[in-house]
């Protein structure tokens, strides 16, 4: 099996590929071994452009079984816990549409994109729920919104929250999702929580922390996936 990990920076990564002993291959990528299985890492960069350069040019070159997408996030929900880790069961283009006057239409509530266009069900992309990690399944699981943006001022919050009811908000898992599932390859989304999507303060942010978990979360599957 090809199991493919999908982060957006090195730092979101580096312990993960550190612990599987997995090996540089070029600038943004890293393979490592596990029983009979191959584990590759993909640093795809920032916001949903590069991830879909990055992954496509991926797919093309060594067509995975399995795409994990990790990284951490920010959280609407203040009730969810700083450093928790998360499993992402649908995301949204949260910004992918136009203004009309103080109102934001998506081009789905638009019709320029067919709402129930594979992969997207009912306007959002629904990532594969398959039994393949005992832990991975005992995550909560949580909707994420991604974005070109992220958010910091709380009038654009409370704006962006009439029309999007997502507890998540991140800038890649969305982009991510739409590759992986339009080629029919199983796609799954992990999240560490750094902070609240609130005006920035970045003394409250647990990035070390939600890093940490959210390394030993996604080990935790790696090697259920690879033992099975």
């Amino acid at each position: 099996m090809n199991l493919l990990v999908i982060t957006a920076t090195q730092n979101e990564a580096l312990s993960l590929i550190n612990r599987l002993l997995a090996k540089k291959v070029s600038h943004n990528k890293y393979i490592s071994q596990l029983n009979s299985h191959t584990i590759e890492f993909l640093i795809a960069g920032v916001g949903g452009v590069f991830t879909t350069y990055n992954l496509t040019k991926q797919i093309a070159e060594n067509h995975p079984d399995i795409i994990i997408n990790t990284g951490i996030a920010g959280s609407f929900d203040f009730n969810i816990e700083l450093g928790s880790v998360v499993n992402i069961i649908s995301e949204e283009f949260g910004d992918l549409g136009f203004e009309d006057d103080n109102q934001f239409v998506s081009f789905m509530q638009s019709g320029l994109i067919e709402k129930n266009s594979h992969p997207f069900y009912n306007g959002k992309i629904h990532f594969s729920q398959n039994n393949i990690s005992k832990t991975l399944n005992e995550l909560p699981k949580k909707e994420s919104v991604c974005v070109n943006s992220t958010h910091g001022n709380q009038e654009s919050i409370n704006k962006f929250r009439k029309h999007c009811s997502a507890e998540i908000e991140n800038m890649e898992g969305a982009a991510c999702g739409f590759v992986g599932l339009s080629e029919n390859i199983e796609t799954y989304e992990i999240r560490a929580i750094s902070n609240y999507v609130t005006k920035r303060n970045f003394s409250e942010w647990q990035i070390n922390l939600a890093i940490e978990n959210l390394t030993e979360i996604t080990y935790q599957i790696i090697t259920e996936i690879c033992n099975d």
